[in-house]
């Protein structure tokens, strides 16, 4: 397996830049998720690091080696794509010895490692079934052998849960993410499922628009978005964003909203526009002392409920007990967790400079990242 580095990579159509000046490294042995909505970029990524499209401009670097313009079939990649792509006229046992027959491997050695890796997957009595008649979870776990049998450099995964039902893909991300586990490999998720990026990936790579808005851990994405797109695109509900009532400037050690003072442990660069970024579970509906609004949602979900108000700063929204008795239109008021609170720059829409300090600074527990992931993945 093999690290792999992007280079300044850009890739244009005609008129239309689908990836911009991307940078970043993928580790040995990383489950590295590119997650983002359609049309951002990454799927055009993955091909270009898989050979399939040729960069307008960049470097590619797979085990030390520059392959930007070599083909395909020379980059010793395994692709795994999001409709199967098996070979309808050929068996299991056939469509997963394919590659290696095309790589002129002996019979012995074929036969050993297809029904080494099919009995891996919980699919060695099908060995000799066709796969016309496979469920698609089946299928799909044919396509893993496939590329698996190869024992490539790295794993380049295009959306390959996509067309399975929803408690079935839960399922399949936590066997692919324990397979990933057993092998050591070096796997490249594209996905635009933020459940599927927190519950399996070491790093997550968010795109927007054809840009790289932010690399890092699950819990730090989850925690420390270091933007607005990133805090609405990650978390279920998304994050809620205030406008302040003035600007923030270093001295000062409390903000304000709608009149309500929010204190902040830190200090702040100067910004004559301030957003403050707000996880449900760190808002608080208080009879008093809080952010008046108006309830305009009530969720729910069985171990809590998320409240929506409307303020005059915003929605906002609130993870309250399940038993807490919220009806629509009633007057409620929110107070953030001062301590938890994030500002970003109205303008620019960034993480603000000190905010970027405690990022680095925080070390989450091991503990946090499940308690993210199961909040993320459970609402």
């Amino acid at each position: 397996m093999a690290d792999i580095t992007v280079e300044n990579l850009q890739k244009r159509f005609a008129n239309f830049t689908a990836v911009k000046n991307s940078n970043f490294k993928i580790h040995n042995g990383e489950f590295f998720v590119l997650l983002g909505p359609s049309g951002c970029g990454k799927t055009t990524t993955l091909r270009m690091i898989a050979g399939i499209e040729i960069p307008s401009s960049g470097r590619i670097i797979l085990d030390q080696d520059d392959v930007t313009f070599k083909r395909a079939r020379e980059r010793d990649i395994a692709f795994v794509f999001q409709l199967f792509a098996l070979y309808p006229h050929m068996n299991v046992r056939q469509n997963m010895a394919f590659p290696l027959e095309n790589e002129k491997f002996s019979k012995s050695e074929v036969k050993r490692r297809v029904e080494d890796i099919a009995k891996m997957l919980k699919i060695d009595h099908l060995l000799e079934n066709g796969v016309g008649n496979l469920s698609g979870g089946d299928r799909q776990r044919v396509a893993l052998g496939r590329a698996i049998v190869r024992q490539p450099k790295a794993f380049l995964m295009d959306e390959p849960l996509g067309t399975l039902d929803t408690e079935f893909r839960e399922l399949m991300c936590l066997e692919l993410r324990r397979l990933h586990d057993r092998l050591g490999a070096t796997t490249v998720y594209v996905t635009h499922d933020q459940h599927e990026a927190m519950m399996m990936a070491d790093r997550i790579m968010v795109m927007n628009q054809g840009e790289i808005l932010q690399v890092d851990t699950p819990e730090r994405m989850y925690n420390f978005p270091n933007c607005k797109f990133v805090g609405t695109f990650i978390g279920t509900p998304p994050m809620s964003f205030l406008r302040v009532d003035s600007t923030v400037r270093v001295t000062d050690k409390s903000i304000a909203i709608q009149g309500v003072p929010v204190g902040i442990p830190r200090t702040h660069e100067t910004a004559p526009s301030v957003l403050l970024g707000l996880r449900p579970e760190h808002v608080a509906l208080v009879s008093s002392g809080g952010i008046p609004g108006t309830v305009k949602a009530v969720e729910y979900l069985g171990s809590h409920q998320i409240v929506t108000l409307e303020t005059a700063a915003g929605t906002v929204r609130a993870r309250v007990d399940k038993n807490l008795k919220v009806r629509l239109d009633d007057a409620a008021q929110a107070l953030p967790d001062a301590s938890r609170v994030l500002l970003y720059n109205a303008s620019t829409e960034k993480l603000m400079a000190s905010d970027y300090t405690r990022l680095e600074v925080a070390k989450p527990e091991a503990t946090n990242l499940e308690a993210v992931r199961g909040a993320v993945a459970h609402g």
